[in-house]
């Protein structure tokens, strides 16, 4: 494959052998690796130089959350893949960069063969992000598309008699932000088999099919008790 042109944007400026944070050198190394070629600064480069440039990464090491989900460089979404790095652990960060047009996310703790894969990923045209971020994004889209809807389709009823156990709720909170089995099994300690075990029993008092279904039920039901502690 040949080698794809790549801008990167970091506050540490000007990179050499002798600069920079480790866990940038180690991103540039897999740049490289990938047969991108990189090139460096701390300002977003003109319309003329972005035309040549297939992808641009963004640094996250000392940036805000708000100044990351501002970032000028989505006035170019349309005519570069954007792709941010070194982001710190943070579901809902990465949910909105994802709903302004990124085409990638790399945590900070993310494996090296990890992020090597989702940068050729990116190279060949597809978006790299965590499942969970993506059922979380669906879950939102599918509750925004039924809000819409007239009647909710019972979900009113749904929610105020699912009768659901406080354990139950603890694990659909959990669903919600994107945890898997696992992780919500490692949480509340207690096993993998007792997890599923949990989930089937909600899916049968919710209604639910599956796990987006879930976080939308999730998100209905919150919205609908912040509207009765509200009132």
């Amino acid at each position: 494959m040949q080698g794809s042109k790549a801008y990167l944007l970091t506050e540490f400026g000007v990179i050499s052998k002798r600069n920079g944070h480790s866990r940038l050198k180690t991103f540039i190394d897999l740049l490289e690796a990938s047969g991108c070629e990189p090139k460096y600064s701390r300002e977003i480069p003109c319309a003329q130089v972005l035309r040549e440039v297939d992808m641009v990464f963004v640094d996250c090491e000392l940036m805000s959350h708000e100044q990351l989900r501002e970032h000028q460089i989505f006035h170019y979404k349309g005519a570069v893949k954007i792709i941010f790095f070194n982001a710190p652990n943070d579901l809902e960060l990465e949910v909105d960069i994802l709903k302004c047009g990124a085409t990638g996310f790399f945590y900070r703790d993310d494996k090296l063969d990890v992020i090597l894969k989702g940068i050729n990923c990116c190279r060949n045209g597809q978006r790299w992000f965590r499942r969970a971020a993506l059922e979380s994004l669906i879950g939102r889209l599918l509750y925004n598309e039924n809000t819409r809807k007239v009647p909710m389709l019972g979900l009113e009823d749904d929610v105020s008699e699912a009768g659901l156990t406080k354990r139950e709720r603890t694990i659909v909170s959990l669903v919600g932000k994107g945890a898997q089995n696992q992780e919500i099994a490692d949480t509340l300690h207690i096993s993998v088999n007792t997890v599923k075990t949990h989930i089937y029993s909600i899916f049968r008092k919710t209604n639910c099919r599956n796990r987006v279904e879930l976080m939308t039920w999730s998100i209905y039901s919150n919205d609908q008790e912040s509207r009765v502690e509200y009132q």
